[in-house]
């Protein structure tokens, strides 16, 4: 449930950075004539085997962000599952950190990211939920088509998208949603501020659950009207020529209104063709089932 994890630091920065490990944007210290540090190093120092990255400025170790599933599994596109797997793979990131820089408790959280994955066609939600404004994202999303959608807020994103088809270029039949929080958006959503020694996989996950019921579609109206269908039309695939009806609709709308309209037609489709993202994600954690993209993904094989 648990992808990306990103805290704060105050740390120093070890004189010899071991194996493994590169320099990312790095600007080295500059000395005045006397030998004094005029201005101290910074950048970002990158474990080449996980993707670990230490922030430095003026010397000092700032931040560190890493892919905890990458730490302890192959790839990212196995899920961590239990409290054990999470103290595991938090124990493998401050073990990687301490590695090229100096540092203690406590680690508040700068950002954490929480994934699952729902068993249905990606390619089905991606269009679908196309034109899905959630609560809290003034934007609506930005569209790849038939790849993925991206809603992006002020320190919250949330990503829908095919994992396989990401890493492989062959399309798979399993969702990836992703929250990405930052800052004050973690204190908020989790009711305090949250330190990486007191990270529990059970919390992540209430978090991630009621972040997912701003998928939830509405009740649809009982009399039908032009954005049910505009829906229906959407849900079904109606040409007329072989160009969709809301192509002959974007030529006779004002832009504005169309997109209103395009809008409203998201909600009544998710009700026609009955999905809901909450049916796919249980409120108790201990009956949530999730699936892993296989292994195969990463090397483009299928």
């Amino acid at each position: 449930m648990i992808d990306t994890i990103g805290v704060h630091l105050a740390a120093t920065v070890k004189d010899v950075i071991p194996p493994g490990w590169i320099k990312e944007f790095w600007k080295e210290g500059i000395q005045d004539n006397k030998g004094k540090m005029m201005v101290l190093p910074s950048g970002r120092l990158r474990h080449l085997a996980t993707g670990l990255r230490v922030g430095v400025s003026g010397g000092e170790a700032r931040w560190a962000e890493g892919e905890l599933s990458c730490l302890v599994f192959k790839h990212n596109g196995i899920l961590i599952k239990s409290q054990q797997e999470l103290d595991q793979a938090i124990a493998v990131f401050l073990e990687r950190v301490s590695e090229v820089c100096t540092h203690s408790p406590p680690y508040n959280l700068r950002r954490i990211d929480l994934v699952g994955h729902a068993g249905i066609s990606p390619e089905m939600l991606v269009r679908v939920y196309k034109n899905f404004r959630l609560p809290r994202i003034r934007r609506d999303p930005i569209h790849y088509p038939g790849e993925s959608l991206l809603w992006r807020g002020s320190k919250r994103k949330c990503r829908l998208y095919d994992k396989r088809l990401r890493n492989s270029g062959r399309p798979g039949d399993m969702t990836r949603i992703e929250w990405e929080l930052h800052g004050s958006t973690i204190t908020t959503e989790f009711g305090k501020v949250t330190t990486l020694d007191h990270l529990s996989i059970e919390v992540c996950y209430a978090v991630f659950h009621r972040l997912c019921r701003g998928f939830t579609p509405r009740c649809l109206a009982q009399k039908g009207n032009l954005s049910t269908i505009l829906a229906m039309a959407n849900a079904e695939k109606w040409c007329f020529g072989k160009i969709p009806l809301a192509e002959h609709l974007k030529g006779w709308r004002n832009p504005k209104v169309f997109q209103r309209l395009q809008q409203r037609a998201a909600v009544t489709e998710l009700d026609l063709l009955k999905i809901d993202l909450q049916a796919y994600f249980p409120e108790d954690f201990s009956s949530y089932r999730p699936e892993d993209v296989d292994e195969a993904f990463k090397n483009g094989k299928a």
